[in-house]
């Protein structure tokens, strides 16, 4: 089981290569999320986004692309890993 289960899910379920199917924006694929999600789901998310960053601090790129570059590449949403995450956070907030 991964270690962030939760950041896992939002990636794999909204972020992947389907995700024109919940929205166009990261606002609208947030808020696709947030309407199935309970408010526990939301807040494990975030620990885990910010768990993902604290942990990952020295080589956020490219531990970021290698565990989620195949479902999301940040710069597609004019991101670097860590301001995607960031923005992330933002919504969820």
């Amino acid at each position: 089981m991964s270690k962030y289960r939760y950041l896992d899910n939002l990636i794999y379920s909204y972020f992947n290569q389907d995700s024109d199917l919940d929205g166009d924006t990261m606002d609208d694929l947030v808020n696709a999320f947030r309407s199935s999600s309970s408010e526990q789901e939301k807040k494990s998310l975030i620990k885990d986004i910010q768990d993902f960053q604290s942990d990952n601090t020295d080589m956020m790129e490219q531990v970021f692309s290698e565990k989620y570059g195949f479902d999301v590449d940040p710069a597609l949403w004019g991101h670097t890993a860590q301001s995607f995450l960031e923005e992330l956070l933002r919504l969820l907030k």
